[in-house]
């Protein structure tokens, strides 16, 4: 997957590059919209979001069963470097950011996708737009994913995490996570539902 990745944008001669698995979908506007935010902000990096649309096997073909929208976040750089949360073909990238930031490790199975992001985002932050533009489409029965049917069953998935979150050393230093941690807690419970720690009331005597 790095490799072919990586021989597309040595190809590539167009100032913006963007990435597209044989079973997603991009809409037709997807590429326009995109450029045309990225020029008017100055972005170098521009994202939308994408439909998680799962398919199942039946009479004459492939049928829709699901439709959601798990992945809606504006960029964070400190939850990206816990783990992502944009899917790759929601994604445009200028040329040059590409160029700036090296290829994808090609010695990763699979996060290599997750591993470039982190790069990137360290040189320029991605400007996000909340609009569904793309499919990330899952066909349940096949061996269409990379990653297989449960990817958080395979032995190895846990360790290529682990590489991806190693290589960033002193950047995962504890505040980093800590305002992360903090940023989805904050999501997850409102402020005016966290009461402060009440005292003790005094032992009679």
């Amino acid at each position: 997957r790095a490799a072919g990745a990586n021989a597309g944008i040595a190809a590539a001669r167009g100032e913006w590059v963007g990435f597209l698995d044989d079973d997603d979908r991009v809409e037709p506007e997807h590429v326009a919209t995109l450029v045309s935010l990225a020029r008017g902000a100055r972005a170098r990096a521009v994202y939308s979001d994408a439909a998680v649309v799962v398919h199942e096997p039946g009479d004459g073909g492939w049928r829709e069963v699901e439709r959601r929208l798990p992945y809606s976040r504006d960029f964070d750089l400190d939850l990206l470097r816990l783990d992502n949360y944009i899917p790759f073909h929601t994604l445009l990238f200028e040329r040059s950011l590409l160029a700036e930031i090296g290829p994808l490790d090609e010695s990763l199975p699979f996060f290599e996708d997750w591993d470039l992001l982190i790069r990137a985002g360290e040189r320029s932050p991605f400007l996000h737009l909340a609009r569904v533009t793309c499919e990330y489409r899952h066909f349940r029965g096949s061996a269409h994913h990379a990653l297989g049917e449960r990817p958080r069953e395979r032995a190895d998935f846990l360790a290529v995490k682990a590489r991806v979150l190693a290589k960033q050393g002193a950047a995962l230093a504890p505040e980093a996570p800590a305002r992360a941690i903090d940023r989805l807690r904050a999501e997850a419970v409102p402020a005016d539902t966290e009461a402060e720690p009440r005292g003790r009331a005094p032992a009679e005597t």
